[in-house]
Parts: C-alpha cells; structure tokens; sequence
C-alpha cells in the first residue's frame, strides 16, 4: 500500500470552494488502504480527520487578498523542505503537490529524490504577473521557475488541453502531462425549484461570483450594464466576492450613476453561495483575454451550471473548447463591453431560450466535473506512480 503526502496551501477544509475533488481523492485513498498525510497552512476551522495533517504556522487568509499572496508565497518556499523532513523520517512513496510551485525544491531536491512527485496544475501562476512597470522585471525569471518545475514531476496534471499543449510547447513530455479536469463542489451546488409566480416586472437579475482583481476584469461587466441601461432595459447586477478591485469597482458604479443597479456583497461563507446565485436570470463568468485565462474554466462556470442558472460566459480558450455558444451558454467576445451588453439584451430578449441552455449546461459539468468523477481520475494519477 502506497503512503501519500499531499502538500496544499489551503486547508482541506476550505478546499471545496476551488478543488473538492482533492478531498474526496484523499478520502478515497485512505478508504483503499492507503495512507495520505498533508502539508497545509494552518487553519481554525476542523481539519479532515483521516488525513495526518503537518501545518506550517501560518493562517490561510481567505478574505484579505495581499496577505493570502505573501503567505502562499511563503509556503512555497518551506513547504518543500517541511515536505524533505516528512520524507525523512516517514516512509513516503508519493508526494502531490496541488496547485503551489515549491520555489526550494532545488534545496530539498535531495531528499526527494527517491519519491515520485504529481503536480495537480491548476493555473499558469507567471501570466497573472503584469508585464509592466517592476512586473517586466520579474516576469521572465518567475516563467523559467515555473516552466523549470513543470520537467521535475514524474506527472503534471493540467485542468484543460489548452494547458496540455502548452507544457508540451515549452518542453515537458507529453507523456508526462495529463488532463484532470476543474472540480466543483456539486453536493452544496445542488439546483433548486424555480418559482412558478417569478415576477417578470421587476429588473432582469445578473451575478457575478469571485475575487475582484484586475485579471477577472469584473470593471468589464459593469461597463456593459451601464450600456443596457442606456439602451433601456431593466437589469440589476450582484456582485458576490472581495478583493483589491472592489473600491476601484465601486468608485466606478457611482461614477457612471449606476450604483443603484448594482450590490457588491464583499466575500460571503461558500455556503451561502448557491442560494446568492440560484435566483439570478443569467451568470456572468468575468475574465479577460489573456493566456493564464485561456487555461481554465472557472469555478464560477461550474457553479452555475450545476444550479441550473444561464451562463454568459467569455470567449477563452478552454471555455470554448467546452461550451459551446447558443447550446449550453452564451458567449461574449473576452475583453469586450459592447459586445457583452448585447449579449446580455440577447439574453433578455430570448428568455425562452435560458432554461435550455442551462440544462445542457448543467448535463455536461455534472457529467464530466463533478466531485466524486474528478477525484476516482485523481486517485488513479497518483496511485500509477506506486506502481
């Protein structure tokens, strides 16, 4: 039986909200006979208890955006020597490294030679570096860091084909990469029973769920609504998430005097999500046209189409290698205001056509993401490195 240490920098309790399938690979393992331990930063919430947990000592900072950034980055930097000292002095045959870049590996390298190593890639950490200003400085060390890491693992799991080909593009084996797909959380995410006595006068009603950054560029949606009240329609935008860009946000709305059409809810408990967006005509996916962006589906996505709500979504890589527009989504031309406002007043138009979209939607992403499919391909990718 194979022994597993799993080094994650968010606590397995609060995985649900970007990866359940890594807790249920765990679980899964463990109920096979194997052992999983965990590397994670430390958390006050109740840990996993069939997983023996290692904490480096610091706290994961969900809602306060710069300090989860410096304590990430700090855990990639002792994570892997914590991860060298387990290997030590436990017999370890596996180690999964789930969304983190052990910046020391180079240190700890020696220690772990004798451990095969899976990398669960779940973004292109180097394309949310700007290239200008001081990010031109770092962009380019940061890249062959990362790309230098992706050659070290005996496998690197990548969430798309788009990624797929990317690693293979930049020297990794293709017979080192493989696909595991985004998970999503698809036992809270559950649809609810439309109301029969909706009614039909009242604003048409968007969200729009995750960290306000830069890179998301949510500033695009609310341009777009502007656009629709100017063009005299009825629509009223929630915003639910916190991040660096929500002032900037804000400042924007009472600019342009569309405040009134707009509520910014700031972070809310995953919990609470799916009832936030379940009442929502149309989810919007924000993301701008970038590479990082091209890689990944989104949790955002995900969500939606397992409550069974539309989705209007941009036209990114991997999205439109998934989703097809006019069959189960909508898709608007990344990056483009004007074009989003008209596919919202599509949207608006077209109502009888929603419903459908969003059970195609909801089909696929049960089909291929959910939890429990995602995370028997998980436990499969590590355990064929026992072999």
């Amino acid at each position: 039986m194979a022994t597993v240490l799993l080094v994650e920098r968010m606590p397995l309790s609060s995985l649900n909200s970007t990866n359940p399938a890594v807790v249920d690979m765990c679980k899964l393992l463990v109920d096979r006979g194997h052992k999983v331990m965990a590397v994670t930063m430390s958390s006050s919430e109740k840990q996993e208890s069939m997983v023996e947990t290692y904490t480096v000592p610091l706290p994961f900072q969900r809602q306060r955006h710069m300090l989860k950034i410096l304590a990430g980055i700090v855990f990639s930097i002792v994570a892997p020597v914590y991860a060298a000292y387990i290997v030590k002095s436990r017999k370890v045959n596996i180690i999964c490294y789930n969304d983190v870049v052990p910046v020391f590996w180079p240190i700890a390298s020696f220690f772990l030679r004798n451990v095969k190593k899976v990398h669960f890639e779940g973004d292109f950490l180097t394309e949310y570096i700007s290239k200008e200003g001081l990010g031109r400085l770092i962009y380019s060390p940061l890249f062959q860091i990362e790309r230098w890491h992706w050659k070290q693992y005996d496998i690197v799991a990548v969430t798309s084909k788009t990624f797929l080909r990317l690693l293979v593009q930049n020297g990794v084996s293709e017979e080192r990469v493989t696909i595991l797909p985004e998970s999503v959380d698809t036992d809270l995410f559950k649809p609810k029973l439309k109301r029969a006595n909706e009614n039909n006068s009242s604003p048409f009603a968007l969200v729009a769920h995750g960290i306000l950054t830069y890179y998301k560029g949510m500033d695009i949606l609310i341009h777009a609504v502007k656009r629709v009240l100017e063009k005299g329609y009825q629509v009223h935008l929630t915003i639910i998430g916190d991040g660096p860009e929500k002032p900037v946000l804000e400042d924007l709305a009472r600019k342009w005097k569309i405040e009134k059409a707009i509520s910014m809810l700031g972070w809310v408990p995953l919990k609470h999500v799916p009832s936030l967006i379940s009442d929502a005509k149309l989810g919007v996916v924000v993301r701008r046209k970038s590479l990082a962006n091209d890689l990944v589906l989104t949790q955002a996505l995900l969500q939606y189409a397992c409550l069974c709500v539309p989705i209007l979504a941009p036209s990114t890589g991997t999205i439109q290698e998934e989703m097809e527009h006019g069959k189960n989504a909508i898709i608007y031309r990344a990056g483009d205001a004007e074009d989003l406002a008209e596919k919202i007043i599509f949207a608006i138009e077209n109502e009888h056509l929603l419903d459908k979209i969003a059970e195609d939607a909801s089909r696929l992403i049960n089909t291929l993401h959910n939890r429990k499919v995602v995370a028997e391909r998980a436990a499969d990718i590590c355990l064929s490195l026992a072999n």
